[in-house]
């Protein structure tokens, strides 16, 4: 039989629970701000594609548009890449400060994933699917908000800038409730982890 001592030496060090709520927030922060990462990356270069294709069709007008919104979600990936490198390196930095192995951190994960439920594992995807999707449809609307400036600025007819200017407030309409569910969402993700603490 192991003695005291010898089951002390093979136990492995306790993982602080301050340190692994802060692992695993940054871990958290790390897949989000990746997902958001590849997002800007893919609309930069639809985007660019639109605006090729836009050039290639004699269709002049949208290659402006196409290119501001090229630029404007590449800006956004460069700013999500600093940030992300921010919270690997925190993350990082946090593994090395601690002498913590991937086995004592991917196990301080594991316990805190069987703390939820199917239920409410689904939950949870179900509403960052539902936040995706809405982050989706305000960039097409802001996309048809620009897209609804330059008409008006091109249209110069009574009937025609009428009909522009309801459809532009129409479509501004439309992108606040869409911010608003956004945010709706969100502090529903927010009560559910303070209920879960």
């Amino acid at each position: 039989m192991a003695s005291a001592s010898g089951k002390a030496q093979d136990a492995k060090p306790a993982l602080a629970p301050a340190d692994a709520a802060r692992y695993l927030e940054l871990v958290r922060q790390e897949a989000e701000l990746t997902g958001q990462f590849k997002l800007a990356k893919e609309l930069t270069e639809l985007h660019t594609q639109r605006a090729e294709e836009a050039s290639r069709t004699n269709r002049p007008e949208k290659v402006p548009w196409e290119t501001d919104n090229a630029k404007e979600l590449r800006d956004r990936a460069n700013a999500l890449s600093t940030q992300l490198a921010a919270v690997t390196k925190d993350r990082t930095g946090l593994e090395e400060k601690s002498k913590l192995s991937f086995s004592l951190l991917s196990t301080a994960a594991a316990a805190s994933a069987r703390s939820l439920t199917a239920d409410e594992t689904a939950y949870l995807n179900r509403l960052d699917t539902l936040v995706f999707s809405v982050d989706q449809e305000i960039v097409e609307l802001v996309n048809t908000g620009r897209l609804f400036t330059y008409y008006l600025q091109t249209n110069n007819t009574p009937e025609d800038m009428a009909r522009i200017a309801v459809q532009a407030q129409e479509n501004g309409r439309l992108q606040k409730q869409m911010e608003r569910e956004k945010a709706s969402l969100e502090v529903q993700k927010l009560l559910f982890r303070a209920l879960k603490k």
